[in-house]
């Protein structure tokens, strides 16, 4: 642990003396909460912020004023991205996704909070304040705290899943939103999208209900979290069935699954939809262009020619 120590104690400590009490407060709270993986979150998020990361000892000074003048931008996404994997090869940190363990923050939500912060979204035609309210107390409490913005519509992007999969590429998490049949219902999923036959996720994913309001939390019985090929877009498996599951033209289908126990959202195991957007955190507006784009390069080229095969 170390080098952890050295991390936090020679880089990140010695900065926050410049930032105000509420957020150091807010920095060594998130500190003590989530740990190490977050020291180095917050480092390599603020190196990629850095119009010139440093290449010595004495040379940290755009490291300090990224860091404190994004310092909200850079704890959030800290938040919400897990360690690169070869990082936490080098470093020893290990993500347990076969358990769903219930977070400090995780208390009662204020549900107020999801229009507050969503000006562009809410009110809209989609859900009504009590819905919005609703699907807030469903979602964990550190993206319910957020901005949100949609990213696919069937309103704007057509009833396609290649549309769908292209607009949502190298984005997490992402909230699945469906009305059908006088009923909206969707998913939540930590991942961002991953063209492959093979199943993957976490013990956050869920299904949901907002009439009649219902969480679906998974039940871990298996690990059938997602399946997203070029065919299907899949929540829940078991059984030859899925729990929520989406064609190339967006056509829906339904079935008990073990995944989430959950109930059939509409009389029908499948049916037309009407409308569908997916939702996810906005980036932050600090975040460069080219940034943008070679963060997401290497996903979005899989996509892209996992889509055009």
């Amino acid at each position: 642990m170390t080098i952890f120590n050295d991390l936090l104690k020679q880089m990140l400590l010695p900065i926050t003396a410049l930032l105000s009490t509420d957020k150091k407060m807010l920095f060594l709270g998130s500190i003590l909460i989530y740990g190490y993986p977050l020291v180095l979150n917050i480092i390599l998020i603020t190196l990629q912020l850095c119009n010139h990361p440093p290449l010595d000892v004495d040379d940290f000074n755009d490291f300090t004023s990224t860091f404190t003048r994004e310092f909200d931008h850079i704890l959030t996404r800290a938040w919400l991205n897990d360690v690169p994997q070869h990082l936490q090869y080098h470093y020893f940190v290990s993500y347990r996704t076969e358990e769903e363990y219930p977070s400090f923050f995780d208390s009662v939500p204020q549900t107020h909070l999801l229009q507050s912060i969503t000006p562009s979204i809410l009110p809209n035609d989609f859900l009504s304040i009590e819905e919005a309210r609703l699907l807030n107390s469903f979602l964990p409490t550190r993206i319910g705290i957020i901005d949100l913005e949609i990213i696919f519509s069937t309103t704007v992007n057509g009833f396609s899943l290649t549309n769908l999969y292209y607009q949502s590429m190298s984005r997490n998490p992402l909230i699945l939103l469906i009305k059908a049949k006088g009923k909206i219902f969707g998913a939540y999923m930590n991942d961002p999208i991953t063209i492959s036959s093979k199943y993957y996720g976490n013990g956050e994913t869920f299904l949901f209900s907002l009439n009649p309001p219902t969480k679906y939390p998974a039940t871990m019985k298996n690990t059938y979290f997602i399946q997203t090929d070029t065919a299907r877009f899949v929540f829940g498996g078991g059984n030859g069935v899925a729990g929520l599951s989406l064609d190339k033209e967006l056509h829906c289908f339904n079935a008990k699954v073990d995944t989430f126990d959950n109930n059939l959202f509409t009389n029908s195991s499948s049916f037309l939809i009407d409308r569908l957007e997916v939702w996810t955190p906005t980036l932050p507006v600090s975040v460069p262009t080219s940034l943008n784009t070679s963060v997401s390069s290497s996903c979005s080229s899989s996509i892209r020619m996992s889509l055009d095969l």
